[in-house]
């Protein structure tokens, strides 16, 4: 999401915990691109009997995620921006391990009007693929799902407190402590000595469910207090809150809207929520197919929907219907391949962001023992 708030540059932009990003117009490819699948449909990718699914793929994923690479995607991303630090292409991977990992920072990542272009770029892309449809096409809007039950990648402290920052900083290392050994009553002691803002919204949501949810996620002020976080979250490498509620409000005749995270806030436990993610911000192969369930069911009336469906421990697919059970099994190839991008991922990550070390590795642990358990050679 940080991408789609900050302007073309030939120079990298170095944020305030180290961390540096560089920046691609591709805002013509991507207007090609929708132009072809509105003008042009499937048609020329399709060969009798046999469909080219990665054409579909990459389209569908255009059609959902084209926002974060379009629509003038670039504006000046801060008063620190690097135009005048004289910084060299070259040096991008070494200004990478001078990441600095904190909960508070002194300085914004992104301004209120960035991340409102964020927002607008997504909304404009919309509107723009929309206008281009034919009389006979629709667009399928998905919501976008992302794990609200992961930390904010950072908060930043008011002027008139930074001489707390420290003390902010100390505190909110012992609330995280604290949640994860399920010691709520510490956290709740160390969460109201932190100030107003990511952390403090993410960690009371936490403090709400508490170990045991019996639907609170759905069913009391939690949910909300993680959406305060993501609001308030300063780096916003998910999703932003604002552009689910923009495409739950969407009304065409030609636009199709599912809404995948309202089914999912409705999980009465951990593990069920945890099991439709990747890692943070991508779906597994259970949160693809909860998308692929919801967009059956908008598009045809005779679709006869699973009783359940779930993930067993070597990612197989169970579906359930009335009379009989499938059971999916993913190709072993490219299992593989995308455990071994996983894992990578999140190693990046953890070197990123050491202090979230242990929300990563419930997502890498769980790969390497998927790889270890199932016998998936790499």
């Amino acid at each position: 999401m940080l991408h789609s708030s900050v302007k073309y540059s030939s120079e990298p932009r170095i944020l305030p915990n180290g961390y540096t990003i560089q920046i691609k117009d591709r805002s013509k490819e991507i207007n090609k691109r929708i132009e072809n699948i509105t003008k042009y449909g499937f048609h020329g990718y399709i060969k009798a009997i046999r469909i080219n699914l990665e054409f579909i793929t990459e389209r569908s994923r255009l059609l959902l995620f084209s926002y974060r690479v379009r629509y003038k995607i670039y504006q000046k991303i801060l008063k620190f921006n690097n135009k005048n630090k004289n910084i060299n292409l070259n040096d991008i991977n070494e200004n990478n391990k001078n990441r600095i990992f904190r909960y508070y920072y002194s300085e914004k990542f992104i301004t209120s009007d960035e991340r409102k272009n964020i927002v607008n770029g997504y909304k404009k892309t919309i509107f723009d693929i929309i206008e281009r449809l034919n009389p006979n096409q629709k667009l399928i809007l998905s919501t976008v799902m992302s794990d609200n039950l992961f930390p904010p990648f950072a908060d930043v402290i008011d002027n008139h407190d930074l001489g707390q920052l420290e003390n902010y900083e100390k505190y909110a290392k012992k609330s995280y402590e604290a949640l994860l050994n399920d010691d709520y009553s510490s956290l709740d002691f160390f969460v109201k000595k932190i100030p107003p803002g990511a952390n403090k919204s993410y960690l009371q949501a936490e403090n709400c469910l508490g170990l045991v949810w019996d639907n609170k996620l759905i069913n009391s002020n939690c949910l909300d207090l993680f959406q305060e976080a993501r609001k308030l979250d300063n780096f916003p490498i998910r999703v932003v809150p604002e552009i689910n509620a923009f495409i739950r409000e969407l009304k065409f005749n030609n636009v199709i809207i599912i809404d995948p995270v309202k089914i999912l806030n409705n999980s009465n436990n951990f593990i069920n929520y945890k099991n439709h993610f990747a890692d943070f911000q991508h779906p597994s192969a259970l949160g693809h197919y909860l998308i692929a369930n919801e967009i059956l069911i908008k598009l045809f009336d005779d679709y006869s929907a699973p009783l359940s469906f779930s993930l067993n421990e070597c990612d197989h697919l169970v579906i359930q219907k009335k009379f009989k059970k499938f059971i999916i099994k993913p190709n072993n190839s490219t299992q593989r391949w995308s455990i071994n991008r996983s894992i990578k991922w999140l190693d990046d990550f953890i070197n990123k962001q050491p202090g979230y070390r242990d929300f990563y590795n419930y997502y890498k642990d769980k790969t390497i023992n998927k790889r270890d358990f199932c016998d998936i050679k790499s």
